[in-house]
């Protein structure tokens, strides 16, 4: 397919069952990030995780925004002199 060609992918994706239509997402989301030249290139190499979500993550993701709520975000100068660097 010529880079210039366009894709109509609601086209593609008409008649897909849902379940499927959700994993095309995750895989476009996948792609994205992927290509994304901000980051490094051992994240933009990485496998998806395919591990499902947990509620002992969930638990972890809860305390970081509520740590982030109650002491605010440390910033990357911040960081660097606290370390000393």
């Amino acid at each position: 397919m010529a880079m210039s060609e366009q894709i109509d992918l609601n086209a593609m994706a008409s008649g897909l069952d849902p379940a499927l239509l959700a994993e095309v997402a995750d895989f476009i989301g996948y792609l994205i990030a992927k290509q994304a030249r901000s980051l490094p290139p051992l994240l933009r190499q990485a496998s998806l995780d395919d591990e499902p979500f947990t509620l002992d993550d969930r638990q972890a993701v809860d305390e970081a925004i509520q740590s982030i709520a109650q002491e605010g975000l440390v910033t990357h100068a911040q960081l660097k002199a606290e370390l000393g660097l």
